[in-house]
């Protein structure tokens, strides 16, 4: 995951690249919510050409944020600290429980050829 680059880089080709690679996985800065580093880097991309062909992630950020009212910005907390990074898919053992004792493909494989080996 690529990290938010600095605001003083913004009106940068490389910058700019790297904060729409940024906000790819992301609606928000910080977090799942809207805080203060949005409004933040909303500021900070005042007055920067946002292509929205070169940077489509960058546009969104910014429409999504002019969306609400000052007001409601100013309202919103502080920057969360970032989260723990989630479990790789790998990590976590889906086939253990099999709930309603569904018949996976290894368990139709393996019963065909049992059933191969009898006869």
């Amino acid at each position: 995951m690529s990290a938010l680059p600095a605001l003083d880089q913004l009106n940068t080709p490389a910058g700019m690249g790297k904060l729409n690679g940024f906000l790819g996985a992301r609606s928000y800065v910080s977090g799942f919510a809207p805080s203060q580093a949005d409004v933040e880097l909303l500021k900070a991309l005042d007055g920067v050409n946002v292509d929205e062909k070169k940077a489509g992630h960058v546009a969104r950020f910014v429409n999504h944020m002019n969306a609400f009212s000052e007001a409601e910005r100013s309202a919103w907390p502080a920057a969360q600290a970032e989260a723990a990074a989630p479990a790789e898919e790998d990590d976590i053992a889906f086939d253990d429980d099999d709930l309603f004792g569904e018949e996976t493909e290894e368990d139709i494989a393996a019963r065909k050829a049992l059933d191969e080996e009898m006869a």
